[in-house]
Protein backbone atom coordinates (compact mmCIF):
# COMPACT_ATOMS: atom_id res chain seq x y z
CA UNK A 1 0.00 0.00 0.00
CA UNK A 2 1.34 3.54 -1.15
CA UNK A 3 1.13 6.65 1.32
CA UNK A 4 -0.98 9.18 -0.20
CA UNK A 5 0.30 11.50 -2.18
CA UNK A 6 0.36 14.47 0.28
CA UNK A 7 1.53 12.66 3.36
CA UNK A 8 5.57 12.04 3.47
CA UNK A 9 8.13 10.23 5.65
CA UNK A 10 8.58 12.31 8.56
CA UNK A 11 11.89 12.91 10.72
CA UNK A 12 11.99 11.58 14.08
CA UNK A 13 11.81 15.34 15.24
CA UNK A 14 9.39 15.98 13.03
CA UNK A 15 7.07 13.16 14.33
CA UNK A 16 7.74 13.64 18.11
CA UNK A 17 6.66 17.16 17.53
CA UNK A 18 3.53 16.46 15.99
CA UNK A 19 2.56 14.22 18.60
CA UNK A 20 4.07 16.69 21.25
CA UNK A 21 6.14 14.15 22.49
CA UNK A 22 9.74 14.58 23.87
CA UNK A 23 12.91 12.16 23.04
CA UNK A 24 12.82 10.86 25.93
CA UNK A 25 9.68 9.42 26.03
CA UNK A 26 10.00 8.13 22.70
CA UNK A 27 12.75 6.12 23.75
CA UNK A 28 10.75 4.93 26.91
CA UNK A 29 8.33 3.72 24.29
CA UNK A 30 10.84 1.69 21.92
CA UNK A 31 12.31 0.14 24.86
CA UNK A 32 8.80 -1.00 25.99
CA UNK A 33 8.19 -2.25 22.36
CA UNK A 34 5.43 0.53 22.06
CA UNK A 35 6.93 2.86 19.69
CA UNK A 36 6.22 3.21 15.83
CA UNK A 37 8.58 1.58 13.14
CA UNK A 38 11.34 3.74 12.00
CA UNK A 39 13.72 3.66 8.99
CA UNK A 40 17.48 4.20 9.19
CA UNK A 41 19.35 3.81 6.43
CA UNK A 42 22.64 1.87 6.87
CA UNK A 43 25.61 4.28 7.75
CA UNK A 44 23.77 7.37 8.52
CA UNK A 45 21.77 8.63 11.95
CA UNK A 46 18.56 9.92 10.12
CA UNK A 47 15.56 8.16 11.81
CA UNK A 48 12.12 8.49 9.63
CA UNK A 49 8.68 7.21 10.06
CA UNK A 50 6.25 6.27 7.24
CA UNK A 51 2.95 7.28 7.00
CA UNK A 52 2.06 3.75 6.97
CA UNK A 53 4.35 2.80 10.19
CA UNK A 54 2.48 5.65 11.49
CA UNK A 55 -1.09 4.73 10.39
CA UNK A 56 0.20 0.93 12.34
CA UNK A 57 0.97 3.04 15.52
CA UNK A 58 -2.23 4.49 16.06
CA UNK A 59 -3.93 1.46 15.30
CA UNK A 60 -1.59 -0.19 17.71
CA UNK A 61 -2.26 2.42 20.47
CA UNK A 62 -5.89 2.23 20.33
CA UNK A 63 -6.59 -1.51 20.82
CA UNK A 64 -4.10 -1.27 23.58
CA UNK A 65 -6.11 1.92 24.99
CA UNK A 66 -9.51 -0.42 24.55
CA UNK A 67 -8.08 -3.32 26.30
CA UNK A 68 -9.48 -5.02 29.59
CA UNK A 69 -5.67 -4.42 30.50
CA UNK A 70 -5.58 -0.69 30.08
CA UNK A 71 -8.68 -0.25 31.26
CA UNK A 72 -7.88 -2.07 34.52
CA UNK A 73 -4.27 0.15 34.80
CA UNK A 74 -6.57 3.36 34.58
CA UNK A 75 -9.01 2.11 37.39
CA UNK A 76 -5.82 1.08 39.38
CA UNK A 77 -4.37 4.59 39.11
CA UNK A 78 -8.01 5.89 39.57
CA UNK A 79 -7.63 4.50 43.09
CA UNK A 80 -4.46 5.20 44.10
CA UNK A 81 -4.83 9.43 43.14
CA UNK A 82 -7.68 8.72 45.60
CA UNK A 83 -6.37 7.01 48.39
CA UNK A 84 -3.48 10.00 48.17
CA UNK A 85 -5.99 12.60 48.26
CA UNK A 86 -7.47 11.04 51.23
CA UNK A 87 -4.50 10.50 52.77
CA UNK A 88 -3.26 14.13 52.42
CA UNK A 89 -7.33 15.23 53.47
CA UNK A 90 -6.79 13.45 56.55
CA UNK A 91 -3.01 14.98 57.53
CA UNK A 92 -4.43 18.29 56.25
CA UNK A 93 -2.13 19.01 53.56
CA UNK A 94 -4.71 18.64 50.79
CA UNK A 95 -5.14 21.84 48.81
CA UNK A 96 -7.83 21.23 45.92
CA UNK A 97 -6.88 24.68 44.56
CA UNK A 98 -3.54 24.81 44.48
CA UNK A 99 -3.86 28.29 46.34
CA UNK A 100 -1.86 27.28 50.04
CA UNK A 101 1.54 29.11 49.66
CA UNK A 102 4.36 27.23 51.11
CA UNK A 103 4.71 29.60 54.11
CA UNK A 104 1.00 28.30 55.53
CA UNK A 105 2.11 25.13 55.04
CA UNK A 106 5.39 25.07 57.05
CA UNK A 107 5.30 27.60 59.38
CA UNK A 108 7.94 26.04 61.58
CA UNK A 109 10.70 27.16 59.46
CA UNK A 110 11.92 30.99 59.24
CA UNK A 111 11.83 32.59 56.26
CA UNK A 112 14.15 35.86 55.18
CA UNK A 113 12.17 38.66 55.23
CA UNK A 114 10.90 40.60 52.65
CA UNK A 115 12.80 43.41 51.20
CA UNK A 116 9.78 45.89 51.81
CA UNK A 117 10.26 44.55 55.53
CA UNK A 118 13.55 45.28 55.75
CA UNK A 119 13.72 48.76 54.15
CA UNK A 120 10.76 50.10 56.06
CA UNK A 121 12.36 48.43 59.20
CA UNK A 122 9.25 46.89 60.52
CA UNK A 123 11.40 43.18 60.58
CA UNK A 124 13.88 42.77 63.13
CA UNK A 125 15.73 39.27 63.57
CA UNK A 126 14.10 36.76 65.60
CA UNK A 127 10.99 38.87 66.05
CA UNK A 128 7.72 37.08 64.40
CA UNK A 129 5.99 38.28 61.22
Amino acid sequence: MLPEPSRRDETLAEWLARRRWKHAKFYEMKRRGLAPDTLRPPGTSHVTITPAADAEWERRMYELAQSDEAKLEEERRTAQRRAAVKLAIQRGTHDPGGRKKARDLLPQIEFAPTPEQITTQRWKPGAAD
